[in-house]
């Protein structure tokens, strides 16, 4: 659980009222529950989903205590610097297009820290934010089916914004960035989340009325793991290496192994750990890329 601000506790750029102010959206952000300390966002999301809170709700908190990151990672959530929170989704109109949501939250994530920092902003797939093949922003989409058979999904996302390089723990000091890093600028916290929420949301609507070959086209744009000869952990404990060619129209990433000795069979990944090689591949000469 977590404890909500109180004045004492608030952080000068974190305040209820002021992000209420900055928000333009319909239904994102409305309401968004502030806490000072959380274990994790995206777990108090599945609370508030459960208690039915409304479609948009977001869970915001300076620190998370136990963030959590893809395949189980620990989300590094050190307080007064970043952004940690979650939007719960309910509307059914989601459900169908569930394996979409953290590719479009990257896409609307990358627009939004392009537009403010100036930034080239690029993405990993599925949802890793990166700049200069480090890591910036990460995503985190859960999505569950409650007893009484609603359906709801919890977006969560972790910007890194004022870190220093020694803020981050020694294993990640070579992998992960900030704003602040990269820009040698300071930023307002509530003005990006609310500009965020804002391109989220649109996307989010675009999502709902299946406008799905757009959303790739734009994704696929920015996707820095095309092209590229990959090793893709999976969650079965396998490896498997191969050159990523395509996006699917589930999101999933098609890759062509590097096994398949040349006959360019396509195998398609909805899940795993991607790590970029450094060296391209002989089979991207060959590969057929969709645009």
């Amino acid at each position: 659980m977590g404890s909500l601000m109180n004045n004492s506790q608030k952080h000068a750029d974190i305040s209820p009222e002021v992000l209420q102010s900055l928000l333009s959206t319909k239904e994102i952000g409305r309401p968004t529950i502030i806490y000072n300390e959380v274990s994790s966002t995206n777990t108090l999301g599945f609370e508030e989903a459960q208690r039915q809170a409304s479609h948009g709700t977001v869970i915001l908190a300076d620190c998370q205590t136990a963030g959590k990151g893809r395949q189980g990672r620990f989300w590094h959530s050190p307080a007064g610097k970043n952004l940690y929170f979650s939007i719960v989704l309910t509307q059914p109109a989601y459900q169908a297009h569930a394996s979409w949501l953290p590719l479009v939250t990257g896409i609307a994530l990358a627009e939004t820290l392009e537009l403010i920092s100036g930034l080239s902003i690029s993405l990993k797939w599925p949802n890793d934010i990166i700049i200069r093949d480090k890591k910036l922003a990460g995503i985190l989409c859960e999505a569950r089916q409650n007893g009484d058979g609603a359906w709801a999904a919890v977006v969560g996302v972790g910007i890194n914004i004022h870190n220093n390089q020694g803020d981050f723990p020694e294993e990640l000091q070579g992998t992960a960035t900030s704003l602040r890093l990269e820009s040698h600028r300071q930023y307002d916290r509530l003005p990006l989340l609310a500009a965020f929420l804002k391109n989220v949301e649109t996307y989010y609507e675009r999502l709902s009325s299946a406008n799905v070959d757009a959303i790739r086209a734009e994704y696929m744009k920015r996707c820095i793991t095309l092209r590229r000869s990959i090793e893709i952990q999976l969650h079965s404990g396998n490896r498997v290496e191969g050159v990523a060619v395509d996006i699917g129209n589930d999101g999933e990433l098609r890759i062509i192994p590097s096994e398949s000795h040349g006959n360019q069979t396509i195998m398609a990944i909805r899940s795993g750990d991607v790590i970029h090689a450094r060296k391209p591949s002989q089979l991207i000469k060959k590969a057929t890329i969709s645009d």
